[in-house]
């Protein structure tokens, strides 16, 4: 009797040895402490407006695109193939006609900004808005079939000096 007395005595002990009943956790902190800031897991908040400013150029947008987007999207934007020397996954292919059909410069604007991980593309926060904008109205014109933004450059102009609004 005495020695299993000693034995539910001993598991007690150990049972309740192994419980926490602290009320730390429940102490209201005094007035004025400064608890310590928390990492976010929010998205990075846009640093610009969704619409350029100024009117990109694609000239400097080139640029851009041949130090920090050709290593994984290739030259004309057409890579999707693995195998990249710098870059290990399936990317979208840019310069295709049917990617650029499908997005607006907006939506290329967020994913430079913020990037998309799932995809291994990076954030680009050493661009400026202005440099974001160029490199996106850059990859925009490897979509066009070559010819054709010189033929609406020279075609622009007359169509514009027709407009009704401008013989007023």
């Amino acid at each position: 009797m005495k020695k299993n007395l000693i034995v539910f005595i001993a598991c007690s002990v150990i049972f309740l040895s192994a419980c926490n009943f602290s009320l730390a956790a429940d102490v209201t902190p005094p007035p004025g402490v400064q608890h310590p800031a928390l990492p976010s897991t929010q998205p990075q908040q846009i640093s610009g407006p969704l619409y350029p400013i100024v009117a990109p150029d694609p000239t400097t947008g080139k640029a851009i695109y041949a130090e920090k987007c050709s290593p994984c999207h290739g030259k004309l934007g057409w890579v999707m193939a693995i195998g990249q020397p710098a870059c290990p996954i399936r990317f979208a292919p840019i310069g295709t006609a049917d990617l650029a059909r499908n997005a607006t410069p907006a939506q290329w604007y967020m994913v430079v900004t913020q990037g998309n991980l799932e995809r291994f593309m990076p954030p680009f926060p050493s661009l400026n808005d202005r440099q974001r904008w160029d490199v996106i109205a850059y990859a925009f014109t490897l979509s066009e079939p070559a010819g054709s933004i010189e033929q609406g450059k020279q075609t622009l102009p007359g169509k514009l000096r027709q407009l009704p609004w401008r013989n007023r």
